[in-house]
């Protein structure tokens, strides 16, 4: 059925289907959430868990192995990762993709209850973390003011409040400033002369503060209900807890400890362009809008701002600044897209009404994508918009085929509505076999392995939505506007009696009079606004052709030219057929060699954020305040740099690292550099503050790029190389590992090699007696609680004080726990209720253990992180390659690349094998379409002419081969046959009609080169802007329009010779054998 049958005769009501199509779709427009890249569940998960001033081997064989051990058998589990630091064990688990995360949640949730009890008791709650860009804060607020304790409170208690209030605002965390705690220093000394020791005065604070229900009471008819208060209600109330004395009677708290309400020993900081601060870090609700929920906590911050000008309030990091200039960015990509295309319309038509009528399917199919992404759940994101932008130049192919071919039969002197209705129902094959083609080649993104597959489906959508809205234009809207596109002059002619009125009975009543006129009046009254309308628009249209003529006769006798020099290749084609296959197939081949060896390979294209990071890392042991003191160092040099706008500083552990849980140790910091927009390349500005830095003598500072949205989503490594060095003795390990640095100092491009292993460090071991602990009946676990409390402390109850519980520290008092001859004096009560000193019971040594140990699949490991710089990830892996094979490995260890590299092969063969399965797809289509396996073939033939345009034009560009530019080479296979089809299928129709085979194939390059090139130069224009526009974020798009431009270019101008030739040589030989 042709369709434009009933849209010809029906404009009224294909109007109104369109204009309702466009109503849905900007209704759909306004509610679509705005993100800067899809919904999608990262699945890896984090157990965090904290365990104050225990070591690295302690943490490893208390919390990490156990946890690891738990954990181990959750199902879709793929690799699990540990890193045990001083007081900290962070445990990763990766998934594969497609896990359900809440279930895997679930479950990790289950196993850890399961394996509470195996942890220390005075370790913190391991707290799962889901590491998902999605739950990553969308803002980092500094508040900056003097009294950190006060701005701390008034961040928590105000702030906090008001920002979480804002809707689309899930939490906001706080962080640095002094955190309150009443510490409970006893004298030791006076404790031992009352024959009492810590146990006891932390079961008399346990006993002493107490909230219970009791139940319920009568009195008379009514029942009530019975608590118990008995908390402390004030800090001296803490001091007058009455201690019992083994001989009889009590001893208040205050006679033997030191009461402080003070503030918690400090492990981490924040501070803002040289100052200290408190961060508020902003968490948005899932499926929210992130620049609308930015826009609302601006309007809070101005508010909160003017009730508080004694507090400075600083928007440090905002995920909605960079959203806004990329999906901006790609929105003037579209526009500009879509003027280039419609200007080239002009040139070739040389009216403006007609590619008006075709420049009508760009805005009406986008429109129409924005319904269908609302009812599937499509956000607009760069992704989805990037989709858009890349099927701009598309979207009017359809329309310039079916109208060409309309005009075509105009000029052969068929009516205005037959040849509307004739011409449209003859491309109706051939247009909708290509643009299933189109469709088609996305399908295998999903068998695409990883977040690739996963995250380029909202661009699969989005250019299949606006493709099959172009078709439905192309097939009804656009026959029913070309129905009444007269030409000047051109007047329709009227059958005898039309415009009368028809007698409506023999003898009409009033009624039926009255109508006709009102019908009579109302049909005048239209045409005449009409013409008032449509008359200032054609006296334009006659000025700009005035205008333009001189451009279009140029445009013209260069458009002649080529044709008339494409006629004559063409026949000198045919007469030498082997020489011209031979060419096509040296030029694929030569293709294929620059492509292996001259192109680079990365998994992602660079994404300049204007930022970086720089971290700082002290020797193993170094205490906080050398940490903060290294770092505030640091943070001038930072800030007497022109480029930098702004410098936000994490010393020691913070809740929130730059995402970064792994590195966060009292030895280390990092400081996340902001540049300003006027700055050179970040690149360049890190290479000049890295030899500033170094000059300083800060030979222990690392300065990378933070991972931008792109890589977070797609979970790349943070490192481009990752050596990891496995065996059963950390020292060979450590030796090989030296053995790599040293040599890698060679390679071209390879930068910042580090190692997770910092050294070790000095630490004191006390080992347990146990023949003289058992002599006293005390055991081995009691000792080192004894021991833990004394040094460390112990909570035993908490205070109350409005909404907030402070916890209440009991320890030795500082003069008491200064040296080991003290602790080694301190009383252990032992079960005859006499106490003996510590030094009894254990023999103290000096031992080096590590600062961090990090552990691969249950294994002990030690990792090089390296960055590339200057070179691409896959010339610089080689040589890495290169340099672990020449290694003499000991029996049991073995080196592996891993990292993005590790990755970027992965996402390349699935991608390899997405290609090869949508060119079988499009074959099968193609061969459904044509009832043939030889055209088919013909046709694909495009595919790998048009891979010699990618290579030439990825290498004059200077890109890379990456997950962007295979993402454009599997557009491309899908749009380059488009020519093809319209050029073989023509040959074919004029050979049912009987035109001997030669003279088609002729005739074929005549008729079709116009509509051809038409297509070709609009796709190419309408994706223009996204190669050449600078901008942020547009980094990330340009290797795939480079891809699809030049790949287009060379496919169309190859095509139009080598498909001919194919089809003669093929055709001929089909021949003989008959």
């Amino acid at each position: 059925m042709n369709p434009a049958t009933f849209t010809t005769n029906r404009p009224v009501a294909t109007s109104m289907l369109f204009l309702a199509i466009i109503m849905l779709g900007l209704a759909s427009l306004a509610r679509l959430p705005v993100d800067l890249l899809p919904d999608i569940s990262f699945p890896r998960l984090v157990v965090y868990t904290t365990y104050r001033d225990a070591g690295p081997g302690e943490i490893e064989e208390r919390i990490s192995t156990p946890i690891e051990q738990a954990v181990s058998t959750v199902g879709g589990l793929r690799r699990l990762s540990s890193v045990s630091r001083d007081g900290v064990s962070v445990v990763a688990l990766e998934f594969l993709w497609g896990t359900k995360m809440d279930f895997a949640a679930l479950q990790v949730r289950e196993k850890l209850d399961q394996i509470r009890w195996q942890l220390p008791q005075q370790a913190d709650r391991p707290t799962l973390l889901r590491q998902d860009p999605r739950e990553q804060p969308i803002m980092t607020i500094a508040v900056a003011g003097e009294d950190l304790y006060r701005l701390r409170e008034l961040s928590r208690q105000v702030f906090k409040r008001r920002l979480e209030q804002i809707d689309g605002i899930a939490l906001a965390t706080v962080t640095g400033g002094f955190e309150r705690e009443i510490q409970v220093e006893v004298n030791m000394t006076r404790l031992a002369a009352l024959s009492l020791n810590l146990a006891t005065v932390e079961s008399a604070l346990k006993t002493a503060s107490d909230n219970r229900p009791g139940g319920t009471i009568r009195k008379g008819q009514f029942r009530y209900g019975l608590r118990t208060l008995g908390e402390f209600t004030t800090v001296a109330e803490i001091g007058a807890v009455a201690i019992s004395l083994p001989k009889g009677g009590t001893v208040a708290l205050r006679e033997v400890a030191t009461i402080t309400d003070g503030f918690r020993e400090r492990t981490g900081l924040t501070r803002y362009n040289g100052k200290e601060a408190i961060g508020l870090l902003l968490t948005k609700e899932s499926g929210t809008n992130t620049v609308a929920v930015t826009r609302r906590v601006l309007e809070i911050i101005e508010q909160l701002r003017r009730e508080y000008p004694q507090v400075t309030l600083a928007v440090v990091e905002a995920q909605a600044g960079f959203i806004e200039l990329a999906i901006g960015q790609v929105e003037q990509e579209i526009i500009a897209g879509g003027i280039l295309a419609f200007l080239v319309l002009v040139f070739f038509l040389h009216d403006v009404r007609t590619p008006l009528i075709i420049a009508v399917a760009m805005p009406v199919s986008v429109v129409a994508a924005f319904a269908l992404f609302y009812f599937f759940g499509i956000n607009l994101n760069v992704i989805s918009l990037g989709g858009l932008a890349l099927g701009i130049g598309m979207l009017m192919d359809n329309s310039i085929v079916v109208l060409e071919n309309i005009f075509r039969l105009r000029d052969e002197g068929h009516a205005l509505l037959p040849a509307t209705i004739e011409g449209t129902g003859e491309v109706i094959a051939p247009v909708t076999s290509s643009t299933l083609t189109n469709i088609a080649v996305f399908l295998p993104l999903a068998y695409v392995h990883g977040i690739a597959g996963q995250l380029f489906r909202d661009q699969s959508f989005a250019i299949a939505f606006a493709l099959l809205a172009s078709l439905l234009v192309a097939f009804t809207l656009l026959p029913m506007l070309a129905s009444r596109l007269r030409r000047e002059g051109e007047w329709e002619t009227k059958s005898v009696g039309e415009g009368v009125n028809p007698p409506l009975s023999p003898s009409p009543s009033r009624l039926f009079i009255w109508l006709g006129a009102v019908k009579n009046f109302l049909r005048g009254l239209l045409k005449f606004w009409k013409d008032l309308l449509l008359t200032p628009f054609r006296w334009l249209s006659r000025i700009l052709k005035k205008i333009m003529a001189p451009l279009f006769r140029g445009f013209d006798h260069g458009y002649m030219a080529f044709a008339s020099r494409y006629e004559i290749i063409l026949e000198k084609a045919l007469e030498r057929p082997r020489f011209v296959l031979a060419l096509a197939f040296g030029a694929f081949l030569t293709a294929l060699f620059g492509a292996v060896f001259f192109l680079g390979r990365e998994l992602m294209p660079q994404v300049d954020q204007r930022q970086f990071l720089v971290e700082v890392e002290l020797p193993p042991g170094s205490t906080f305040v050398a940490t903060t003191a290294a770092a505030e160092g640091v943070e001038k040099i930072l800030l007497s740099e022109t480029n930098v706008a702004a410098v936000f500083a994490q010393v020691g552990r913070v809740g929130y690292q730059f995402g970064a849980a792994e590195e966060q140790g009292l030895e280390r910091a990092a400081l996340l550099v902001q540049l300003k927009d006027k700055a050179p390349a970040t690149e360049k500005v890190m290479a000049k503050l890295r030899e500033r830095l170094l000059a300083a003598n800060h030979s222990n500072i690392t300065l990378r790029r933070p991972q931008s949205q792109f890589a977070n989503m797609l979970g790349l490594a943070e490192a481009d190389i990752t050596l990891q060095i496995r065996g059963p003795e950390i020292s060979t390990a450590l030796a090989l590992a030296d053995t790599i640095r040293r040599h890698s100092a060679q390679i071209v491009g390879l930068a910042d090699l580090r190692s997770d292993f910092a050294g070790g460090q000095q630490e004191m071991v006390l080992t347990v007696d146990r023949q003289a602990a058992a002599q006293y009946g005390v055991a081995p676990a009691t000792i080192a609680a004894f021991v833990e409390n004394y040094m460390r402390g112990t909570v035993p109850t908490t205070f109350k004080d409005f909404d907030q519980k402070i916890s209440i520290l009991l320890r030795a008092q500082e003069s008491d726990r200064k040296t080991l001859d003290q602790l080694l004096q301190s009383p252990v009560p032992t079960t005859n209720g006499q106490t003996a000193p510590l030094r009894r019971f254990v023999s103290a040594n000096m031992n080096v253990a590590p600062t961090a140990i990090f552990r691969e699949n249950q294994a002990r490991t030690i990792s090089l992180y390296g960055n590339v710089s200057g070179r691409d990830l896959e010339a610089v892996a080689r040589e890495v390659e290169k340099l672990t094979a020449k290694l003499k490995l000991p029996a049991g260890y073995e080196v592996r690349l891993a990292g993005q590299r590790t990755e970027m092969r992965e996402t390349f063969w699935s991608m390899a094998a997405a290609i090869a399965l949508a060119i079988a797809l499009m074959y099968m289509i193609l061969a459904a379409e044509f009832e043939s396996l030889k055209y088919p073939f013909i046709i694909m033939l495009s595919a790998p002419l048009a891979i010699i345009g990618v290579v030439f034009g990825l290498l004059v560009t200077g890109q890379t081969i990456n997950l962007m530019s295979l993402i454009g080479l599997m557009v491309l296979v899908g749009i380059v046959d488009n020519d093809a089809i319209v050029k073989v299928d023509f040959i074919l129709q004029e050979r049912k009609r009987g035109t001997p085979l030669r003279e088609a194939i002729l005739l074929a390059g005549e008729k079709r080169l116009r509509p051809i090139v038409m297509n070709t130069v609009t796709t190419i224009f309408g994706m223009l802007p996204m190669m050449i526009y600078p901008g942020t974020g547009t980094e990330f798009y340009r290797p795939l329009a480079v891809a699809v431009i030049f790949g287009l270019a060379f496919a169309t101008a190859l095509t139009l010779v080598v498909v001919p030739v194919v089809v003669w040589v093929m055709e001929k030989a089909d021949g003989e054998k008959g």
